[in-house]
């Protein structure tokens, strides 16, 4: 049985590494990417304020690329669906 190819949402917290554990042990899907927003205006994780270099050795530590969607500093709802 070939794995679904997929990305990841990574937040950077707790509750988004306890997911990528889940979904590993799953077996059914292949992350091959992580995705995260940023606020480019403080340079930081949207959702945690986690500093974009801590994201950057997360993601390295973890072994998989990352795209960042780069948000303004106080994004409307149309803005972070788009």
């Amino acid at each position: 049985m070939s794995k679904l190819k997929t990305y990841f949402n990574w937040s950077t917290g707790k509750d988004a590494a306890l997911a990528y554990y889940h979904i590993l042990k799953d077996g059914k899907y292949h992350v091959d990417h992580l995705v995260t927003s940023i606020n480019a205006h403080h340079n930081r994780v949207s959702m945690h304020g986690l500093r974009r270099e801590l994201l950057v050795k997360q993601t390295q530590e973890i072994g998989l690329p990352v795209t960042t969607i780069e948000l303004p500093e106080e994004p409307t709802m149309e803005v972070y669906n788009k």
